[in-house]
């Protein structure tokens, strides 16, 4: 757990920079970027934790984790800013359900 979450914290700053520098995304762009996950995530807790009910915290978070490590490398395939505002999204979601 300390090497999977040191790698997440320490790739998560340099995302910004690659959107607004490669991706030319612009300074609004990273505020929506945070308010999609935000937003996807608050949507969405109601349904993740009838899930988590359902399925188990250890299941869940077992399974989340993976795809959570799946995230940064997201970003690799993303040609234009606004596909980062669906990666994120998807990003609020899954980091919801594992908390």
């Amino acid at each position: 757990t300390l090497i999977w979450n040191l790698g997440m914290q320490l790739t998560s700053p340099f995302l910004n920079l690659y959107l607004v520098t490669d991706l030319g995304g612009t300074m609004a762009m990273v505020g929506w970027v945070a308010a999609s996950a935000s937003l996807t995530a608050l949507l969405t807790q109601r349904w993740l934790g009838a899930w988590i009910d359902r399925r188990g915290n250890i299941f869940v978070q077992g399974l989340l984790s993976f795809v959570i490590v799946t995230l940064p490398f997201a970003w690799l395939f993303a040609t234009a800013a606004w596909q980062i505002v669906i990666v994120n999204a998807f990003g609020g979601i899954v980091w919801a359900g594992y908390n």
